[in-house]
């Protein structure tokens, strides 16, 4: 949060710039992208850090590419047909190796065609100038090639880390190596943080198997947190719980109201996980029911809902906030269901919850109207309740937003105190346990690839061990009754004791965000200046 961020296209470089900022990334995310001769020449002669991200190094030219690196440029790396890796696909690049440690680009066969992170730049050593951070390895032939070169302080990355992230991707080596550029300590120097969540827990949860669930982990004196869906509804008839026309609130339900006092004594920070979780009485894309379907988002379509609005946003958040209120009980923190809504609402939650958990989508977008000051410093519900819905309209009654490209889902292995729509996230970044039937997935993710994560991760500084786990991970069904399956619940004992053994610390999600009481949103500008100040 220390560091303004200036982003601006390339095109707009102006002679010295780079050596105005403390560093500068140049991403080269456009193949044909014309780099101008000033920002080379300063990139080249510049005793500030400063990273060559991707497509572009030689235009350099050869000379100076090997004067400043040690290294030529050979050609553009995609899978070969001819060389076969073990599964019988075409080979390319797969691994990365960092600090011990392996990690994977993504890639998966479409139509016989493989597709993913499959292209990286081939540059060939001439001279001892650098130094290999990460190197890459082909899946076939063994072939090696730097992935991150370090020349002093010159960085080049050998590829687009943010492309097809994972969570065992080469995206946390460029976040860990982003310290080195920043010249910047870790926050922290002994045990990381780790944060378990349990996920989608409504009225129509098994109260149950939820106050089980937190038992166990409570056992191990450990905090956690809860996503709470505050309006159940169920307009489908999928379940038997009964419900009224416009979903049953918190207050409604005497038992679900019970569980969730029960799971703050326990240790748990409620979670405000969107209001139903579902959208009218669509099949969104599965049934419906609160907890399974996409909200804020047409997944059908694959585009924002039809009504999409700052209006339809606010009046569902304040019918959360009412069923929260009435209830007498409060959530810290917001997490958007399915992590998807459309780059409208993302600004809306950005300016309206003071912190965020879990994932977001980003599309390169156009943005109007948020320059106007905070109506009383704040816009959140915590301060100003439903009466503040005056103030929040107004706030976001010039917002504008214009989509240019196709949203797509990241991550963070840290906190983030302000992304590109002023979010402040408390991460997830081990993702979830499931089957292969999983709704709205694309296959499973088994406890030993949780387990090889968290181990990876340990070399990467400042990262953390934060997941979820669903209550229906949990369940052993059978004809006549659903229970609570000890081998799973076993998987889940394993998973905490592995974070526990391997330098992680279980955190309150509550009280890491009062610890950042004060913490501004880091300032970010979009001008014809480059580079971090």
């Amino acid at each position: 949060p220390q560091f303004r961020q200036i982003s601006a296209p390339i095109d707009s470089y102006r002679l010295d710039q780079i050596n105005q900022c403390r560093a500068t990334f140049y991403l080269g995310s456009r193949y044909g992208n014309l780099v101008p001769e000033a920002f080379i020449d300063d990139f080249i002669a510049s005793k500030k850090n400063v990273v060559w991200v991707n497509y572009g190094i030689w235009q350099m030219g050869e000379r100076k590419l090997m004067d400043l690196f040690g290294y030529k440029h050979i050609k553009i790396a995609t899978p070969e047909k001819d060389k076969k890796d073990r599964k019988g696909n075409p080979g390319f690049f797969e691994t990365v190796r960092y600090k011990g440690e392996t990690f994977d680009r993504y890639s998966r066969l479409e139509s016989d065609k493989l597709v993913g992170a499959i292209e990286n730049i081939i540059l060939q050593k001439v001279s001892e100038k650098s130094s290999i951070i990460a190197e890459l390895e082909h899946n076939s032939t063994g072939t090696k090639t730097p992935y991150i070169l370090r020349q002093q302080n010159h960085f080049y990355v050998a590829d687009n880390p943010f492309g097809f992230i994972h969570e065992s991707s080469p995206y946390l080596i460029f976040s860990d190596v982003i310290f080195d550029v920043l010249e910047v300590e870790p926050m922290y120097k002994g045990k990381k943080p780790a944060m378990f969540r349990i996920e989608d827990v409504g009225a129509g949860s098994p109260v149950a198997h939820v106050e089980k669930m937190a038992e166990v982990i409570a056992g191990y004196g450990i905090p956690f947190s809860v996503a709470v869906i505050p309006i159940f509804a169920d307009p489908n008839h999928k379940t038997r719980k009964k419900t009224k026309a416009n979903g049953l609130k918190i207050a409604d339900d005497e038992k679900f109201l019970a569980l969730l006092k029960k799971l703050k004594k326990l240790g748990g920070t409620l979670i405000w996980h969107g209001v139903t979780h579902q959208y009218s009485n669509w099949k969104n894309p599965t049934s419906g029911l609160s907890g399974e379907d996409y909200e804020f988002w047409d997944s059908n379509e694959d585009a924002p809902l039809k009504e999409d609005s700052v209006d339809f946003v606010l009046n569902k958040l304040n019918d959360g906030w009412s069923s929260f209120s009435q209830a007498e009980i409060f959530p810290a923190l917001w997490e958007t269901p399915h992590y998807s809504s459309s780059v409208l609402d993302h600004y809306i939650f950005a300016n309206v919850f003071p912190w965020q958990t879990g994932r977001l989508q980003y599309a390169f977008h156009n943005v109007r109207g948020l320059n106007q000051k905070l109506p009383n410093n704040s816009l959140s519900y915590e301060k100003s309740g439903i009466i503040g819905h005056t103030q929040r309209r107004a706030f976001f009654d010039t917002l504008k937003v214009e989509n240019t490209t196709t949203l797509v889902e990241q991550f963070y292995p840290y906190e983030i105190f302000g992304d590109i729509y002023g979010t402040k996230i408390l991460p997830e970044n081990l993702g979830f346990p499931r089957n292969a039937n999983f709704h709205n997935t694309i296959g499973p993710k088994t406890i030993s690839e949780m387990i090889a994560n968290v181990k990876r991760n340990r070399v990467l500084r400042d990262c953390w061990g934060s997941l979820f786990f669903h209550v229906s991970y949990l369940e052993k069904k059978s004809f006549f009754s659903i229970g609570l399956s000890q081998e799973k619940i076993d998987e889940m004992k394993l998973l905490i004791e592995t974070l526990m053994s391997n330098g992680y610390q279980f955190v309150s999600a509550e009280k890491m965000i009062n610890k950042y009481q004060g913490v501004e949103t880091v300032k970010r500008i979009y001008s014809t200046d480059v580079g971090l100040l």
